[in-house]
């Protein structure tokens, strides 16, 4: 993909619970698991990338040591102004292939989810 408008146009055709926020400049897609619990998962340009990320709401600071120190953690995890914590990853968007895109959406859900079920127990986002 070149640019914002073909990754958008992607999303938008290929995920059943995806909305584009024109105002804002996002596109909130909506991901359903197994067991019911949901996770909302945002993309937005950044310049000539793209930032994908997945809020996963406020963590105790004994708790972010624990994820901060999991070997498994593979996003980079934020702190918005409103206290909330996310996981977040970055593409120019010239690189950005369906499959990067779709295995990124997929894995930074699940590790949202992940989070929140081991240190927030309920489905925050």
């Amino acid at each position: 993909m070149e640019t914002w408008s073909e990754v958008r146009k992607y999303i938008l055709d290929n995920y059943e619970f995806a909305e584009y926020d024109e105002k804002e400049d996002v596109i909130v897609i909506g991901l359903i698991f197994k067991d019911w619990r949901t996770q909302q998962v945002f993309v937005t340009r950044i310049n000539d990338s793209i930032m994908i990320f997945s809020l996963i709401g406020e963590i105790n600071r004994n708790d972010l040591l624990d994820i901060l120190n999991d070997d498994d953690l593979r996003y980079c995890i934020k702190r918005n102004g409103k206290g909330e914590y996310f996981l977040s990853q970055f593409f120019s968007i010239n690189v950005v292939s369906e499959k990067l895109l779709d295995e990124t959406i997929s894995n930074i859900a699940a590790s949202a989810d992940e989070i929140e079920r081991k240190y927030i127990g309920e489905d925050a986002f």
